[in-house]
């Protein structure tokens, strides 16, 4: 069994070891293959590739290497490397300690990755990066050998330095620019911060590092900003987008930002690099920029839309809504400025919720901003105290009022008002500027626009008035039957009527424009040129004219011109009125042949012709009939003429004049009167014998016909006579002007045998009849015209001198009537102030004369418009109101506003008589003040006195003496009293009797020293006496000066405290030329305060000391005194401090030469 089991195990040993042996062999030859495969890999590659072996005492030898790679390398040959034990001395110097590292690091098993620099034989340095790995037969047995593998890397090293080197100078460039650089990796989060993120959003850059960049971005930006990062993810592309990014501090910050991918080798995204920039500013400008042209447009259209505007209501409700939606504000409101009152009027609020608004001005928000010219914003009105107590009520919050400015002037407020607290900005105010700089030029426009409208109405109405009174004048002038024409100084003729250009041969109207020469001849225009010269002079001229008319008829014509000035001056030209004299002048030539033809039968007849011719220009009616009567009487022979004359509207023929009657008859026909109608009778074709009647003796009885001088009145005017009968037959002739019309008739005797008189005569009649008529009818124009030209200047003279004389009237009037009386026109606007207006208020004529007028200051107690109302509704207003004199000073005024209507009752302005009340204010203030304190002096004794007489009735007679002392004291408490009272009104009345001595007011002081020292003991008072030496003398009433005195020095008494000290004084005082005695009592009582200085010398005044100590009295005390001094021609003046005493002061003048003791 043992031998078998031997055999097996040696068959088994033999087994393994030829099995191990083989195997040996195998791995042998393996490892012979591997090793040329290694070499042949060295040399085709280029990396250095060895295995060293690990000797048991630590030591590393080189059992293979790619020797060639090396030595292509390091420039050694490969023999000489493999003699080398170490190839550590090719090591850098500076890199051997690390490459010690490294190998200690192997021995102990770890694996090595790193790089290190090697000196090739040539002195150059290369950068080898190596890997090696050691192994040991078992785990925890030691390393015996390290399998590794170098190449060269300086290449890469090279590069990688100088892209360390660029990254460096991009860090730099990053970290210094002012833009922000970032870099995020796939997820949004930053790894990448530039420091400038610190400066410009509060963050430090290790702050960010790790964080989202989407958690900085606005939550409305979000969505924009994941969109772009998203589709930058999918299309590896970037873009540009504008974000607001968190500043650290909270806010937001606009960031113009340019995003970029990052891709790795393969084109994979891996993050993005973003570059931004702060464009907040750029933003709000844009903002701004964009909000300042809404509002500009929207301004715009406010504008149109308020300039056209129909009526001004409607102008300012749509300048408010304008403003608030300018502002998006629910609430505004446009105040207009009174400037007569000087008040705002809230003329139109949105919503329209306020009614019957006013305001001073600096009263409310509104009123200071009217005052100031400049706009005024309120965050929070409810909390601003200077609002208006009309607004205490209502809720709002921040307000913006700017003012409505034409150049300096303020005429309105507008406001913007919203509920909510809150601020407006430098934008609001400037676009509301603007629209309240438009909204008063509209509505300044539409002001001047009713104006003119009311101007325009008022000239329309004055201008028809002026046409119709032109009309009228027209239809007279172009009616009348003479030409009535003006010409210029050159003889052209500027206006004429129909009768004009009728007479010169022209259709209607063509007058104008021609010359006089035209229709004259050159000796006619000579003579024309000759007149006007002398009417240059100011005189009338009448005379006749011949003229050429347009068809060649030359006619004659009869010119009364009148010569025109400017008021300067100037000569104008000439008012013509003429008629034509062509028949007349015919009729003269007619008798002027008859009395050539007469000439020599009849002598008689040619001087009555000559006469006749004489009459052409006399002017005087009475005589140029008498003249015709009597030539008639010579010319003609026959025994007695009369001339007639008719009075058509009495139906009465009177004699004018008569002639060839004896003295007896003639006093009795002389203005004698007939019946027109029972004339008229003889005037039938019976007697007529062409123009005229013969009537033959026995068919004429003047009683019976006319109605005339009775036979007898003839009688009776010649006692004895037969009764008158004319024998013989009568001739008259009617006196006919050229319109028909008959005027008179010329009787004279016919021939005794009653046969009809010859041609001649009845020739010669007629021409005195024509005579007579164109001197009737040239008298009558001239009286006409003369009586018009008299009763016109006489008129204008009466006019003149009552208007001259009722202006001076009230001129004096207003210039010395006590009241202050102002006139102003339908504006507002002062006309006139009187004397006693200048006196009143301190301002002069000329300061005030074309301003606007204003009535008060302050509070004003006038109803609202109450001049607006005057104005131009024309009522009157009576009332006391406040007023403010030039000075500041205020005082009461009793005003009486009445309105100045014209002659159709429309108001052209108002007249303000004013009259100062201030000092019956005062009396009655002082009245009533002097009722209550007599009533309060004088209850305290008289209740005193009632109580101790009843005293006196029921009390113990052991205390009879106590209140008959007390009965005695309260006596002469109102005897002071009443004696105040007596010496007031004394000193009112000017009933004071001054008894002028010269004394020493030295003694006096000693004598009034004497009088109170009692007094003074008794309160526990010090005096002092202080007299000056060679005090000059004093004249003046003593008595009154020492009453004064009394009243001083009592006041002192009374209000210094016990153990206090009055002192008397006198002294000597020079001042402004004039020496001075004073007289002055002081006292350490509690002073006086500047109110109480400033009232002291009021009646009935009781100062804060009285009411402290409660000192009895009047308060009459120092107004007696100081009404005493005054009475002397002195003075009495106080010097106190409050807590000090007080020292009054007499001062009187002192005598030149005498001196006191």
């Amino acid at each position: 069994l043992r031998l078998a089991l031997f055999i097996v195990l040696g068959s088994v040993v033999y087994v393994l070891v030829y099995r191990g042996q083989r195997r040996l062999e195998v791995a042998i030859a393996e490892l012979h293959a591997r090793d040329v495969r290694y070499r042949q890999i060295g040399e085709l590659v280029g990396d250095f590739a060895y295995i060293i072996d690990v000797q048991p005492d630590g030591k590393l030898r080189i059992v293979w290497a790619t020797l060639g790679s090396l030595a292509a390398l390091t420039g050694y040959s490969e023999a000489d490397l493999r003699e080398r034990t170490s190839l550590i001395d090719l090591v850098y110097p500076d890199d051997r300690s690390v490459f010690e590292q490294r190998l200690a690091l192997l021995r102990r098993g770890e694996p090595f990755e790193g790089e290190f620099r090697i000196v090739d034989a040539h002195g150059r340095i290369h950068w080898m990066h190596d890997r090696a790995h050691p192994v040991g037969d078992a785990a925890p047995a030691p390393v015996t050998r390290i399998y590794g593998s170098s190449h060269d890397v300086t290449e890469r090293k090279q590069a990688d330095l100088k892209l360390a080197a660029s990254e460096q100078r991009w860090r730099q460039l990053a970290d210094n620019t002012l833009d922000l650089v970032s870099e995020t990796d796939r997820a949004g989060r930053y790894t990448y911060v530039s420091r400038s993120h610190d400066a410009l959003l509060g963050y430090k850059p290790e702050e960010l590092i790790g964080r989202s960049v989407f958690d900085l971005i606005h939550p409305d930006d979000l969505p924009l900003a994941m969109a772009a990062y998203q589709a930058a993810v999918v299309h590896h592309s970037g873009g540009r987008l504008e974000l607001r990014y968190r500043h650290q501090r909270g806010h937001y910050i606009w960031l113009e930002t340019i995003g970029s991918p990052l891709t790795d080798a393969q084109g994979q995204l891996t993050g993005a690099l973003f570059s931004s920039r702060d464009v907040t500013a750029r933003k709000q400008a844009e903002a701004s920029l964009s909000r300042y042209a809404r509002r500009m447009s929207a301004l715009y259209t406010a504008a149109i839309a308020i300039n056209t505007q129909p009526d001004l209501p409607a102008l300012l409700n749509t300048v408010i809504d304008s403003a608030c939606e300018l502002l998006q504000a629910p609430m505004g409101g446009l105040y207009l400025l009174d400037e007569q009152t000087q008040t705002l009027r809230l003329a139109a609020n949105r919503p329209p919720d306020q009614v019957n608004i006013t305001l001073r001005l600096g009263e409310g928000l509104a009123g200071r901003v009217a005052q100031s010219g400049l706009p005024l914003a309120v965050s929070d009105y409810k909390r601003w105290e200077g609002r208006a107590p009309v607004f205490n009520e209502k809720n709002l919050g921040r307000i913006l009022a700017v003012p409505l400015r034409l150049h300096d002037r303020v005429i309105g407020v507008l406001t913007v008002e919203d509920e909510a607290p809150g601020v407006f900005e430098e934008d609001d105010i400037r676009v509301v500027n603007l629209l309240a700089d438009q909204a008063a030029v509209a509505v300044e426009n539409r002001r001047l626009f009713e104006r003119a409208r009311q101007e325009i109405a008022e000239r329309v109405r004055v201008e028809q008035a002026l046409r119709e009174s032109e009309a009228r004048y027209r239809e007279l002038v172009e009616n009348a039957g003479e030409g009535i024409a003006f010409v210029d100084e050159n003889e052209v003729f500027l206006d004429a009527n129909p009768a004009a250009d009728e007479i010169l041969g022209l259709g209607r109207g063509q007058l104008v424009g021609h010359s006089l020469r035209e229709f004259t001849t050159p000796e006619q225009f000579e003579h024309v040129r000759q007149e006007t010269v002398l009417r240059r002079t100011g005189q009338i001229s009448v005379y006749e004219q011949g003229i050429v008319r347009t068809d060649g008829e030359h006619r004659e014509i009869l010119v009364t011109a009148r010569p025109r000035f400017s008021p300067d001056g100037q000569f104008l030209g000439t008012f013509a009125v003429f008629r034509d004299i062509t028949e007349r002048k015919r009729a003269e030539e007619e008798l002027r042949h008859a009395r050539n033809e007469l000439a020599r039968r009849n002598e008689q007849l040619t001087q009555i012709l000559a006469a006749g011719n004489l009459l052409r220009l006399h002017l005087d009616i009475d005589t140029a009939l008498r003249t015709i009567v009597e030539g008639a009487h010579r010319s003609l022979g026959f025994g007695s003429v009369a001339l007639n004359l008719v009075d058509a509207a009495r139906s009465r023929v009177w004699v004018h004049s008569v002639i060839g009657f004896d003295d007896i008859t003639r006093p009795v026909l002389q203005n004698a009167e007939y019946d027109w109608h029972e004339v008229q009778k003889l005037m039938s074709d019976k007697f007529r014998r062409g123009r005229c009647y013969f009537i033959p003796a026995g068919e004429l009885d003047w009683d019976r016909d006319f109605g005339g001088p009775t036979v007898n009145a003839v009688q009776q005017a010649r006692p004895g006579a037969d009764a008158w009968q004319p024998d013989d037959a009568a001739l008259f002739f009617p006196i006919e002007l050229h319109d028909g019309e008959i005027v008179g008739l010329i009787w004279v005797d016919a021939p005794v045998d009653g046969r009809r008189p010859s041609e001649d005569t009845l020739r010669l009649l007629e021409i005195f009849a024509n005579l007579a008529a164109i001197a009737i009818e040239n008298a009558r124009l001239y009286q006409a015209e003369q009586r018009y030209a008299a009763e016109l200047e006489r008129r204008v003279t009466d006019r003149t001198a009552e208007l001259a004389a009722q202006g001076r009237r009230l001129q004096a009037i207003l210039d010395s009537a006590g009241e202050a009386i102002q006139i102003m026109d339908r504006d507002g606007r002062v006309l006139y102030i009187n004397p006693a207006a200048e006196r009143a208020t301190g301002f002069t004529a000329a300061e005030v004369v074309g301003q606007i007028t204003r009535f008060i200051a302050g509070d004003l107690s006038m109803p609202d418009r109450t001049l607006q109302d005057a104005l131009l509704n024309g009522h009157s207003w009576s009332g006391v109101i406040v007023k403010r004199r030039k000075d500041g000073t205020l005082y009461d005024m009793a005003l009486t506003l009445t309105p100045l209507v014209d002659a159709g009752g429309q108001v052209t302005g108002a007249v303000a008589i004013c009259r100062d009340i201030t000092p019956l204010k005062e009396l009655e203030r002082l009245k009533n003040q002097f009722v209550a304190r007599i009533g309060h002096e004088m209850r305290t004794p008289v209740a005193n006195l009632k109580l101790y007489l009843d005293l006196l009735k029921r009390g113990k007679p052991e205390r009879w003496p106590i209140y008959l002392a007390t009965l005695a004291s309260e006596t002469e408490r109102l005897r002071r009293l009443i004696d105040s009272f007596l010496e007031m009104s004394q000193l009112d009345a000017g009933a004071l009797l001054i008894r002028p001595t010269t004394f020493d007011l030295n003694q006096l002081l000693v004598d009034t020293v004497e009088d109170i020292a009692p007094q003074a003991a008794e309160r526990g008072l010090t005096l002092t006496v202080a007299a000056a030496e060679a005090l000059p003398l004093v004249t003046t009433d003593r008595s009154l000066i020492a009453q004064a005195l009394a009243r001083l020095v009592d006041n002192a008494l009374k209000y210094t405290p016990a153990g206090g000290h009055i002192r008397l004084s006198t002294g000597l005082r020079d001042e402004n030329g004039q020496r001075w005695v004073t007289l002055a009592v002081s006292d350490d009582g509690p002073g006086l305060s500047a109110e109480d200085q400033a009232h002291l010398y009021e009646r009935f005044y009781r100062g804060e000391a009285a009411r402290a100590f409660r000192v009895p009295g009047a308060g009459l005390g120092l107004p007696i005194a100081v009404a005493i001094v005054q009475q002397l021609e002195g003075q009495l003046m106080v010097d106190s401090q409050p807590g000090q005493g007080a020292t009054f002061i007499i001062r009187l003048k002192a005598r030149s030469s005498a001196q006191g003791t």
